[in-house]
Formats: structure tokens, C-alpha cells, sequence
């Protein structure tokens, strides 16, 4: 049950707020409507980078994409969004991003089918997603610093998509030594930095490299160049090619004669160990770059709480101030014209806020101010990742979708993240980028509008443990944990199966919650824990425990990922159960990229129970049964993971359940 209360208007009414006019931000209007709440940030400095990736663009356009203004009035884009506080522009640069042969050899690119999606004959060659090479750099960086906007070029070192899952060399380069290879990273990158300088474009930041947490420049067979450890005296393949790149961004700073700053970019901002792990290599490489940049994305990469630790600690002990180099959120989890799209209900879920305008504007804001919150000033700022990604269609009706597919003719999948509708019109989210410069006291704190229904899973025999916060929606339409304080919790046990009605408050408002207390004799099934313990994986499997996708807004998830074919396993063994039937379940999702023969397994003595799991997509959990009889007191279940190389995806909730029958 929701509990709904009438503080609405306070979205909807027309604010008139002052502006200190800046140079890097356009706020010389002496007032500005702002038709959605968004609290100012305490601290952020007038300079705080408010970038947008727009690498997407020419080819938006080229698809006959227009934008608007909140009014209706056709506007270029760029100029738009510097009025509303963008001051940098983040552009991506792939070698040759035309046909590219690794698609088709790691079978990256593949359909339901797995054929490539790739055409044998595409139209001008080009990959889509913008195609983004240093002519289209130079095109869109010439717009940018004509609106004022300063620009950071994001080095893939690919022909097309570089990320942790996928860094492979250049077409070009793929037959290269090692050695070679680095020398071609150099020339590339000194040569692309000089064509922009003589342009008069020469960037104000440069990454070497894109979310390179596992290497860059994989071989074409698909081959890790991952650091080494600190005892490890063999060459460091991908240490290597990043000093090559440092190297060739001093020469061509020297060619310029003007300063850029580096930034070295991991994903999966929320992940401490990560970037501890990472950039520990990188110093003890002795690299010399200026900024940690991070990919945040709330539903994918943790909590905000996660990003805040993660981002003050690696800036303490590095010494380097941190930017989050892409993030992003869905206004909405409707249906998209071209469909596909990465952001949907599972995303809302896990990333705690509504798919709503004001929810993407919050979200912006709440990242914004984890950054501005960095100690010693070491946040430096937040680029949304392609806020200007329009829907893609056919226009002249020759089944090739026009504008931006995230691979030619094919769905953009990001437009229910742009910052746009579907229609090209701007969303009152766009305001975020000035508001959060407003006088503190301007604005009153978020207040609590509605508390979902909170269930409360124990095991027969558990603590209660009732928990001291519940999840509650704010009129800025995120989700944040809120005290709640129960009514007579030692009324409750769990002593015996059942559903039990709870009841307490939250501020003046009274909440219910369900308790279901089950027989599910399994340990750590939903891996809360944030380890695997009691569970033993296999040596050397492709399993982690991850909080990036966990189901039903859980913390963790087993998670599983390889480049190279997996056949694992995990296991738990109970004694000490009462004999009789079991039904064992477990959700799962993710994508197999070749054939799967995954299953879950129960056994007890001579009793077996076997159930097949699916990973069917992103976002798209499936829930598997298996039933058995425990014989002896014991019950064994294993999850046998099964999948091709490149396969991804989760395992969680798994339960194992007395039942009085098997079906």
C-alpha cells in the first residue's frame, strides 16, 4: 500500500530564482522558471565541469533529428545547452570506425540468432553510433568551443565500442607486435592531437584509453592486456601502451604549445577495489596523467554512498582530483519508437529513482553533489553520457533506420536517456545544470511523499532483526533509506512459517510492512552477505559477488562473466534438515552469447531435481523450480554454469523451501 500526500504543487508551480551571472555558464538572466524541484549544492565551485557526451550527434542530425526548446522553438543544440549551464563537451575518437572485422570473429554484434548485425553492404561503410572518426571529432569540437564550451577527447584506441568487456585493437594494428602496436598508439594519438591544434581545437583534457580497467588494445583473439601484479617482472602490455599514450600527449602539448590535463577512466565508480586495485598499478607503473575519471552509472554501479567512499578514498591516496566521466538515467520506461532500450523497470529498481523527468534531474543533481562533495576540492565535475541520442527511425521507408543506431541500422537504445523526448523536445531536467548553482536557502529539503510496502523475508529460526530504515519516495522523486521506528517488534519471532503484518512510523506516518518467515534452509541464497561463503565456486570460475544487477532491489548478486567459455560451478550442502520435499528455486538473467546448457541441480541420496536457467536479456529475470526428496538429512545444490565466452549475467534468491509434495 502507498501513502500518497498533496505536496506536489511544489513541483508544478512556477519558481522565479536569481542567477549570478558567470563566463563559463550562462546565468546573466536576472530570473529563470524552474517547473521541477531541484536542491542547490552546498560547496560546488563556479568552474564545476557540467559536460555532455555528444558524440552521436552529426549522425542524430544526419537522420533528419531536430531539437526544441521546452516552447516548441526548433534551437541548435549545443548554444541550447550551454544557456542551461553546460560548459564542456566529452567527444569520442575510434582509429577506423568503418568495417570492422573483430564483430564478426568474437561474435560481439550478434542477433537472437547469433548472425552478425553488421550488413555484408553498409551504407557508406560506416559502424553507426556516430561513426566518430577525427573528421567528425574535428566537425563537432569546432561547435562546441563556438558555444563557449570547452573539450575532453576520449581516446578508444578501437574502430568502434571500447569497455571493460571489450578492448580490441584496431583493424590496422591487429597483426602487430606488441612493441609496434605501442608505437602505432603513439603516432595515432600525436597525430590526432596535432590535426585538432592545427584546426585550433587542441582539447582542454584528453583520456588515453576508454573505462580501461581490464587493458586496452586486447588482441584479436580476444586476449587481455591486463596489468600485472607488483611481483610480476614479465613486459606490461597495457601499462605499455598507456605510458605511449601519455608520451604522445606531451609531444603534442609541446607541438601546441598548450597545456592539456590526462585522465586515466575505469567503470564501475562504485566499486572501491577496483580502482584501488587499478590505479595502485598505475602508480606503481609510475604513470603521469592528472585526473581519475570514473563511469557511474546508478542501476549498473552501486549505491551513491558506494561513489562517495569510492571517489574520496582513490582521490586521498592518489593524490588526484576525480570526475565521473559518464552517467546517465531514463526519463521513462514507456515504449521507445525504436525500442531496445539498456534503462527499464529493473533499472528503476535498482537505481533508485522514478523513470520520471524530475527523477533523471535528481539523479543528475545527487551525482553532482557526490562529486562537489569530494574533500579538498578534488571534485572536479560530472559529463552526462548522450543526453542528445535521438530516437532512430526509418524516415523514407527503405528499412534502414536513419540517425544513430548503437550499430548501423539498428536501435540507439539510449534515447529513453536522453534529455530530450522522443520528439527532440527538451525536458525540464536540463534545468539541473544552473539550478544546483542557486543560494542553498533557497530551496527547503526533500520531503517524504510515499512509502511502499516493505516485505521482510526470514528463515525459520532466524534473528528478527527488523531493520532501522526503509526505503521511502522523496518529491524529488528518488528513493532514499528513512528511519522508521516499529511498533512492538518483540511481538514478533520467528519461530514458526507464516505472513505477519508489522506496523510502525515513519516521521507522523504510519507504515505497514508483510513479514513472511519461510523454511528455506538454504544459507546466503540472495548473497546479502556480499560474499559467497557458505557457497563453493570452482577454482578459477568466471563467478564474483557484485552489487551492478542483484534482483529485486537486493545489494548483491552471484555474477558471472568470461571471455572465454565457462563451464563452473557453485555449491552448497545442508545437513541436518528435516527429511521430505524440497522445492529449490533461483532467478537469473544476463545474456548467453552462444549456445547455454546452464541448469540448477538438488540431490539427496538416489533423489535428483534438475531445472534449466535462462538468461534471456538485460533486465529480463527468469525464475527456475527444481523439486527433490531429501532422503538422508542432506540436501546438495548446485548451479552449473555452462555458457560461451562472452556470456554475462546472475544468479540470486535462491531458495530451497519444504513443500508437502513435489508437482
Amino acid at each position: 500500500m502507498l501513502y500518497r500526500h498533496a505536496l506536489w504543487p511544489l513541483l508544478t508551480t512556477l519558481i522565479l530564482v536569481g542567477c549570478n551571472s558567470s563566463d563559463d555558464a550562462p546565468e546573466s538572466k536576472t530570473s529563470r522558471a524552474l517547473n521541477i524541484y531541484v536542491q542547490p549544492i552546498q560547496n560546488i565551485s563556479d568552474d564545476f565541469i557540467k559536460g555532455v557526451d555528444i558524440s552521436t550527434l552529426l549522425e542524430v542530425e544526419k537522420g533528419n533529428g531536430k531539437f526544441y526548446d521546452e516552447t516548441g522553438e526548433a534551437v541548435e543544440l549545443l548554444p541550447f545547452l550551454a544557456q542551461k549551464g553546460v560548459n564542456w563537451v566529452r567527444l569520442r575518437l575510434w582509429n577506423d570506425p568503418y568495417y570492422v572485422s573483430w564483430q564478426e570473429t568474437h561474435g560481439e554484434w550478434v542477433d537472437g540468432n547469433n548472425n552478425p548485425y553488421y550488413p555484408i553492404n553498409p551504407v557508406d561503410g560506416s559502424v553507426g553510433a556516430g561513426t566518430n572518426d577525427l573528421n567528425a571529432t574535428i566537425a563537432l569540437a569546432q561547435r562546441a568551443k563556438q558555444a563557449g564550451m570547452k573539450v575532453l577527447l576520449d581516446f578508444h584506441y578501437s574502430d568502434f565500442w571500447a569497455d571493460p568487456g571489450k578492448q580490441y585493437s584496431p583493424e590496422a594494428w591487429k597483426d602487430l607486435s606488441n612493441e609496434d602496436a605501442a608505437q602505432a598508439l603513439y603516432q595515432f594519438t600525436y597525430d590526432s592531437l596535432t590535426k585538432m591544434a592545427d584546426a585550433g581545437l587542441f582539447p582542454d583534457m584528453v583520456q588515453v584509453g576508454n573505462e580501461i580497467n581490464n587493458g586496452l588494445m586486447w588482441d584479436n583473439n580476444g586476449n587481455w592486456n591486463k596489468y600485472k601484479d607488483s611481483d610480476d617482472t614479465t613486459y606490461d602490455v597495457g601499462m605499455g601502451y598507456l605510458k605511449q599514450g601519455i608520451a604522445a600527449i606531451h609531444a603534442a602539448e609541446q607541438y601546441a604549445s598548450a597545456d592539456t590535463r590526462i585522465m586515466l577512466h575505469l567503470a564501475e565508480g562504485g566499486d572501491k577495489e577496483v580502482f584501488d586495485r587499478v590505479f595502485g598499478a598505475f602508480a606503481r607503473a609510475g604513470l603521469d596523467y592528472d585526473i581519475i575519471g570514473a563511469s557511474y552509472y546508478p542501476y549498473w554501479h552501486g549505491s551513491l554512498e558506494g561513489l562517495q567512499e569510492n571517489l574520496d578514498a582513490v582521490s586521498a591516496k592518489y593524490h588526484k582530483p576525480v570526475i565521473v566521466a559518464e552517467t546517465a538515467y531514463g526519463f521513462t520506461t514507456q515504449y521507445s519508437p525504436d525500442g531496445g532500450d539498456v534503462f527499464n523497470t529493473s533499472s528503476v529498481e535498482a537505481g533508485g529513482f522514478l523513470a520520471t523527468v524530475q527523477g533523471q534531474a535528481t539523479a543528475i543533481r545527487e551525482i553532482m553533489n557526490v562529486v562537489a562533495q569530494v574533500p579538498e576540492h578534488k571534485g572536479l565535475g560530472v559529463f552526462y553520457w548522450e543526453p542528445a541520442w535521438l530516437t532512430n527511425k526509418d524516415i523514407d521507408n527503405d528499412g534502414i533506420l536513419d540517425g544513430a543506431g548503437w550499430i548501423y541500422n539498428q536501435p540507439s537504445s539510449w534515447d529513453n536517456q536522453a534529455m530530450f523526448d522522443y520528439d527532440g523536445k527538451a525536458l525540464d531536467s536540463l534545468d539541473v545544470y544552473w539550478a544546483v548553482n542557486r543560494d542553498p536557502q533557497s530551496t527547503p529539503a526533500p520531503v517524504v511523499t510515499d512509502i511502499p510496502q516493505p516485505t521482510f523475508e526470514r528463515r525459520v529460526g532466524d534473528e528478527l532483526a527488523l531493520p532501522e530504515q526503509i526505503k521511502a519516495l522523496y518529491n524529488d522523486d528518488a528513493y532514499r533509506l528513512t528511519a522508521v521506528s516499529w511498533d512492538n517488534p518483540e511481538a514478533y519471532n520467528t519461530d514458526h512459517a507464516g505472513e505477519f503484518t508489522l506496523t510502525g512510523t515513519v516521521g507522523s506516518q504510519v507504515v505497514t510492512a508483510q513479514l513472511i518467515v519461510i523454511a528455506n534452509v538454504l544459507e546466503n541464497g540472495d548473497f546479502e552477505t556480499g560474499t559467497a561463503t557458505p557457497w563453493e565456486l570452482s577454482s578459477g570460475s568466471a563467478f564474483s559477488i557484485t552489487g551492478d544487477n542483484p534482483h529485486d532491489g537486493s545489494s548483491y548478486a552471484l555474477h558471472f562473466w568470461s571471455n572465454d567459455a565457462m563451464n563452473d560451478s557453485a555449491v552448497q550442502t545442508i545437513t541436518g534438515i528435516p527429511n521430505g520435499h524440497y522445492q529449490v528455486s533461483v532467478w537469473t538473467m544476463g545474456a548467453s552469447s552462444g549456445d547455454s546448457a546452464s541448469r540448477m541441480t538438488a540431490t539427496s541420496g538416489n533423489s535428483y531435481g534438475e531445472a534449466s536457467v535462462a538468461f534471456t536479456g538485460f533486465g529480463n529475470w527468469n525464475q527456475s523450480f527444481a523439486c527433490v526428496a531429501v532422503e538422508n538429512n542432506e540436501l546438495t545444490v548446485t548451479l552449473h554454469l555452462t555458457e560461451a565466452g562472452g556470456s554475462w549475467g546472475e544468479f540470486d534468491d535462491i531458495k530451497a523451501i519444504a513443500v508437502a509434495d513435489c508437482p
